[in-house]
Protein backbone atom coordinates (compact mmCIF):
# COMPACT_ATOMS: atom_id res chain seq x y z
CA UNK A 1 0.00 0.00 0.00
CA UNK A 2 1.55 3.66 -1.03
CA UNK A 3 0.66 6.90 0.38
CA UNK A 4 -1.33 9.26 -1.46
CA UNK A 5 0.73 12.14 -0.55
CA UNK A 6 4.20 12.58 0.47
CA UNK A 7 3.40 13.86 4.10
CA UNK A 8 0.23 11.57 4.70
CA UNK A 9 2.89 8.35 5.79
CA UNK A 10 4.82 11.33 7.98
CA UNK A 11 2.87 10.81 10.85
CA UNK A 12 0.90 7.79 12.90
CA UNK A 13 -2.63 9.48 12.37
CA UNK A 14 -1.90 10.17 8.56
CA UNK A 15 -0.87 6.40 8.21
CA UNK A 16 -4.44 5.35 9.74
CA UNK A 17 -6.42 8.34 8.41
CA UNK A 18 -5.11 6.77 4.46
CA UNK A 19 -6.22 3.96 5.22
CA UNK A 20 -9.30 2.55 3.39
CA UNK A 21 -12.21 2.38 4.91
CA UNK A 22 -13.48 -1.80 4.98
CA UNK A 23 -17.22 -3.00 5.79
CA UNK A 24 -17.40 -4.25 8.94
CA UNK A 25 -17.62 -8.42 9.46
CA UNK A 26 -21.31 -9.56 8.78
CA UNK A 27 -21.32 -11.50 12.32
CA UNK A 28 -19.91 -7.79 13.90
CA UNK A 29 -22.43 -5.66 12.61
CA UNK A 30 -25.61 -8.11 13.65
CA UNK A 31 -24.38 -7.92 17.35
CA UNK A 32 -23.70 -4.39 17.24
CA UNK A 33 -27.46 -3.78 15.59
CA UNK A 34 -28.93 -6.03 17.89
CA UNK A 35 -27.25 -4.61 20.96
CA UNK A 36 -28.55 -0.68 20.04
CA UNK A 37 -31.87 -2.25 19.10
CA UNK A 38 -32.24 -4.05 22.54
CA UNK A 39 -30.11 -1.34 24.13
CA UNK A 40 -28.04 -3.79 25.84
CA UNK A 41 -24.59 -4.63 25.49
CA UNK A 42 -22.65 -6.49 22.88
CA UNK A 43 -21.34 -9.21 25.26
CA UNK A 44 -24.71 -9.63 26.43
CA UNK A 45 -26.09 -10.63 22.21
CA UNK A 46 -22.91 -12.70 22.54
CA UNK A 47 -24.50 -14.39 25.44
CA UNK A 48 -28.05 -15.04 24.44
CA UNK A 49 -26.15 -16.20 21.44
CA UNK A 50 -24.62 -19.09 22.99
CA UNK A 51 -27.17 -19.69 25.06
CA UNK A 52 -25.20 -18.29 28.61
CA UNK A 53 -28.20 -16.16 29.03
CA UNK A 54 -31.60 -15.18 27.73
CA UNK A 55 -33.45 -11.70 27.37
CA UNK A 56 -34.90 -10.67 30.96
CA UNK A 57 -37.58 -9.28 29.72
CA UNK A 58 -40.37 -9.51 27.05
CA UNK A 59 -40.06 -6.11 25.24
CA UNK A 60 -36.08 -7.26 25.04
CA UNK A 61 -37.20 -10.19 22.87
CA UNK A 62 -39.65 -7.42 21.24
CA UNK A 63 -37.10 -5.24 20.38
CA UNK A 64 -34.31 -8.09 19.64
CA UNK A 65 -37.13 -9.95 16.61
CA UNK A 66 -38.19 -5.97 15.15
CA UNK A 67 -34.69 -5.21 14.49
CA UNK A 68 -33.92 -8.44 12.80
CA UNK A 69 -37.31 -7.98 10.81
CA UNK A 70 -35.36 -4.53 10.02
CA UNK A 71 -32.49 -5.11 8.78
CA UNK A 72 -34.02 -8.38 6.78
CA UNK A 73 -32.34 -11.37 9.28
CA UNK A 74 -36.21 -13.08 9.57
CA UNK A 75 -38.80 -11.68 6.88
CA UNK A 76 -41.50 -11.29 9.94
CA UNK A 77 -41.59 -11.87 13.86
CA UNK A 78 -44.64 -13.98 13.27
CA UNK A 79 -42.41 -16.79 11.81
CA UNK A 80 -40.28 -17.45 15.02
CA UNK A 81 -41.27 -18.84 18.02
CA UNK A 82 -40.49 -16.96 21.09
CA UNK A 83 -40.79 -20.10 23.44
CA UNK A 84 -37.69 -22.02 21.42
CA UNK A 85 -35.84 -18.83 20.09
CA UNK A 86 -32.96 -19.11 22.39
CA UNK A 87 -30.35 -21.67 22.49
CA UNK A 88 -30.57 -22.01 26.93
CA UNK A 89 -34.64 -22.20 26.30
CA UNK A 90 -34.10 -25.43 23.98
CA UNK A 91 -30.93 -26.80 26.47
CA UNK A 92 -33.98 -26.64 29.23
CA UNK A 93 -36.32 -28.11 27.27
CA UNK A 94 -33.88 -31.18 26.67
CA UNK A 95 -33.07 -31.11 29.94
CA UNK A 96 -36.50 -31.85 31.30
CA UNK A 97 -36.99 -34.48 28.69
CA UNK A 98 -34.36 -36.76 30.44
Amino acid sequence: MGCNTPTACTTLDGVYNALPPVRKAPKQEFVERMAEACKCSEQTIRMWICGTQVPSSELAVDALLDAMVKYGYIESKDCVNKEKFFKKQLMQEQEQEV
